[in-house]
């Protein structure tokens, strides 16, 4: 049963451990990794490449999306990047392993820490196969300072999937080398529960807290 939510994302999320760069424009990415239905993101029929960082489409934040055309071209200022939000449609068939690539060379690049805001497009990212080849990927990789927080946003997709289900999906995850891990289960633009894996505080840990999603973040 959804509640009335007070709290909103800053009140919630520990995210503010990665440095506040993350909010300037040149810092930050907005990457789907294929085309949408209504083409409204992207054109149709794009797909992230399979090979390399040759001709993706991007936006420097998602509020660009409907204001301007996508760029399509190749990353090479990754390194800049310290806020990363990535869209996933593909989440059980077509899957490109070579967005898991990409993802890493994020991880890896100059910024001291960064965020991975990791977010559906129209089906549930969890559970998915998409997510568990994900979590298989970054295993046994290594990289310091990331923050991950996945956003499953329930009212974008005709599913209805538990939310202790998808909390405990989460652990397949290794959050060994993640300085911040949170899972938000979205039920519409008023409502949602925040899961707070890891933070560098060790505060409210395995914690849900409702709060108000439709905030500026």
């Amino acid at each position: 049963m959804v509640r009335m939510a007070s709290l909103d994302y800053s009140d919630v999320t520990y995210s503010h451990v990665v440095d506040q760069r993350q909010h300037e424009l040149k810092h930050r990415l907005m990457i789907l990794d294929s085309e949408d239905y209504e083409n409204k993101v992207n054109p149709k029929n794009y797909k992230f490449p399979k090979n390399n960082f040759d001709n993706i489409c991007y936006y420097r934040d998602c509020s660009q999306v409907g204001s301007i055309t996508p760029t399509i071209d190749k990353i090479d200022f990754l390194d800049e990047i310290i806020f990363l939000d990535f869209k996933v449609r593909s989440v059980e068939e077509d899957i490109n392993e070579n967005i898991f690539n990409f993802l890493y060379a994020f991880f890896k690049n100059t910024q001291s820490t960064k965020l991975l805001h990791l977010v559906n497009f129209y089906r549930p990212l969890i559970p998915s196969k998409w997510w568990t080849l994900f979590c298989e990927y970054f295993d046994n990789k290594k990289f310091e300072g990331v923050f991950i927080e996945i956003f499953n946003v329930m009212h974008w997709t005709k599913s209805s999937i538990d939310v202790d289900f998808c909390a405990s999906t989460i652990l397949e995850l290794n959050f060994k080398n993640f300085i911040g891990v949170e899972y938000h289960h979205i039920y519409d633009n008023s409502n949602a529960e925040i899961f707070i894996i890891k933070n560098k505080d060790q505060e409210n840990i395995s914690k849900r807290i409702f709060y108000n999603p439709n905030s500026n973040r």
